[in-house]
Parts: structure tokens; C-alpha cells; sequence
């Protein structure tokens, strides 16, 4: 008995092998099958559950494309996406702007510090000698040769000096050509605003010399603060027309800033070009490397791991 039956299963082995399988066989099976399910029908229900679940990964790996572009679809209809979108954007065109600003600054500067060699080697000119010129006259070395007028002061207020607290200070002088303002230079404030400093200047302008001046207007300087009290005339900046108005006079229309005679009451640290045109190429590069670390961030914020998201929540 025990001999034919593992005649039997050596048979059925080699029907398996060969993929052949009696018909008794897969009857039994089939009603071991009912069996089984008849009496453990949570085995029925994992089977399905697999099924199903085999059934399911088939279809997304399928569909695993078209949902990526679906879900990618679907984020630009939602609001905080496209706001946050257009806000980088929005950033980063800002600060790709601001650097080709400081390139333009450098650019303008360079040409400056250019011209002001230039009209430096052509020696100081006459204020006369100002009419015939054919160019800027901004940043011309002169010659300044003429009276004093003792009529009043103007002192340029809020003007630093290492960090210290100063008017400079402007006189009318009147000469050949007309008169014109020049700067003596920077006085060191009192310790009362209501306080002027008193300066000395002299009577005589011979043989003087310094460099053209042309005011501009600032922006940011909405007060003008005007106060022509014994021949003491407040300014927060130089307004050709303004001062003209108040003092009712008429001048050229530039500014002298004297460099000689050397006069020890007085600093005379003029500096037509306050920032280097290195320090501009910097903050360019400076603003420059901020748009491109923000395109990188949002590259990575709203592309790579926005595509991560979606594909999880489809999981």
C-alpha cells in the first residue's frame, strides 16, 4: 500500500513536471478549494485582496505618465501655487534687475573717474573761459579770482565728516564772469541746533582755485528748510532757483568747490565719486548670485518636490 501510493505521488510529480495534470487531480483540487473557502472564508477575502491589489499596480504602472502630467495640471488651478509661483518670479526679476542697476552705476562712474582725469590734465580754466567749452563742464578745474560778498552765508546742513556732524559752507563771489557760490568747506556743527557755527572768511579771492560742481536735486530731501537770519541761510541742499528766490540775486549756475588756498578752519575732503566702481560690480554679483539661488530654490520647491507630492497623494 505504502509502496503504490509513492508510486502514485512519484507519477504525479512527473505529470507536474511535464505540466500535465490528471483530471482527478484537479477535481480534488478544486474541492479542497471549496472546502478551504467553505471553512476559512477570510482566506477567500485575502485572495481577492490580492488580486485586486495585483490589478491596481497594473493599471498605475500603466497610467503612471498620464497622472504625473495630470497632477502636474492640476497644481497650476490651485491659488497658492500660481501666487507663490508669481511671487519668486516676481523676486527674482527684482533682483535681476537691481544687479544690471549696479552694473549700469559702474559703467557711470568709470566714465566719470575717465573725465575727471581728462579735465584735469587740461589745467584749471577761467569761470570765462567756461562759455567756449563745447562739453559738460561738471568736475572742470578753474581759476576763481574775485570779491567776497559779506551780504550773507548758506550753511548746507546734515553734511558728515569722519563720522562727525557739519555744515558746509557757501559764499557769493563776485566776479568777472558773474557771480557764483563757492564752497569753502566742511565746519563742525555746535552742540545746539539752534546755533550756527560762526565762520571767518576772507575778503579776497586771488589766484584760487577749485573744481565745477553742478547741484542736483535729491529725492529724498523733501525739506527745505530756510532761515536767512543775519545773513545766515539754512539749506538741506543747493537749489539754484531757490536760493536765487530768496536771497533775490542772480548767480551762475554751478558751484566752485575750492581746494586753494588751503585755509586750516575748514576740511575740504571732496569726493565727487563716493563709491568705487569695484564695490558696484560686487553688489551686482551679490544680486546676481540671489536670483540665481532663488531659481534654483523654487525650481526645487515648486517643480521636484511638487512631481514627489503628487505622485505620493496617487499612491
Amino acid at each position: 500500500m505504502n509502496q503504490t501510493g509513492s508510486y502514485r505521488q512519484q507519477d504525479k510529480q512527473n505529470n507536474t513536471d511535464r505540466g500535465e495534470y490528471p483530471a482527478a487531480d484537479i477535481l480534488a483540487h478544486g474541492f479542497a478549494r471549496r472546502i478551504v473557502f467553505h471553512h476559512h472564508p477570510h482566506c477567500q477575502k485575502q485572495v481577492h485582496n490580492h488580486i485586486n491589489q495585483q490589478h491596481d499596480d497594473n493599471n498605475f504602472n500603466q497610467h503612471r505618465g498620464s497622472r504625473k502630467v495630470s497632477g502636474f495640471s492640476s497644481r497650476w488651478r490651485q491659488p497658492r501655487f500660481v501666487v507663490g509661483l508669481c511671487l519668486t518670479l516676481l523676486a527674482i526679476a527684482i533682483m535681476a534687475r537691481l544687479g544690471i542697476w549696479q552694473l549700469e552705476r559702474m559703467e557711470e562712474k568709470s566714465l566719470r573717474l575717465a573725465s575727471i582725469a581728462q579735465k584735469k590734465d587740461n589745467g584749471p580754466l577761467s569761470l570765462a573761459a567756461l562759455n567756449t567749452l563745447d562739453q559738460d563742464i561738471q568736475d572742470y578745474p578753474v581759476g576763481v579770482n574775485g570779491r567776497v560778498s559779506a551780504d550773507f552765508l548758506i550753511y548746507l546742513d546734515n553734511q558728515i565728516e569722519n563720522g562727525r556732524v557739519g555744515y558746509q559752507v557757501l559764499a557769493p563771489v563776485i566776479t568777472d564772469a558773474g557771480q557764483v557760490l563757492v564752497n569753502f568747506g566742511w565746519v563742525a556743527a555746535t552742540t545746539s541746533r539752534q546755533e550756527l557755527p560762526a565762520v571767518t572768511l576772507p575778503d579776497q579771492l586771488s589766484n584760487a582755485e577749485g573744481v565745477i560742481r553742478i547741484p542736483t536735486d535729491n529725492p529724498v530731501i523733501r525739506e527745505t528748510a530756510t532761515r536767512l537770519d543775519e545773513g545766515q541761510l539754512l539749506l538741506q541742499q543747493i537749489d539754484m532757483a531757490h536760493v536765487e528766490q530768496v536771497t533775490r540775486q542772480t548767480f551762475l549756475p554751478f558751484v566752485v568747490q575750492l581746494s586753494t588756498p588751503e585755509d586750516p578752519r575748514f576740511v575740504r575732503n571732496w569726493q565727487p565719486v563716493v563709491m568705487a566702481p569695484e564695490k558696484h560690480l560686487g553688489y551686482a554679483i551679490q544680486w546676481f548670485g540671489l536670483a540665481i539661488a532663488a531659481a534654483v530654490i523654487a525650481c526645487v520647491v515648486f517643480f521636484s518636490r511638487g512631481n514627489a507630492h503628487v505622485q505620493t497623494k496617487q499612491k
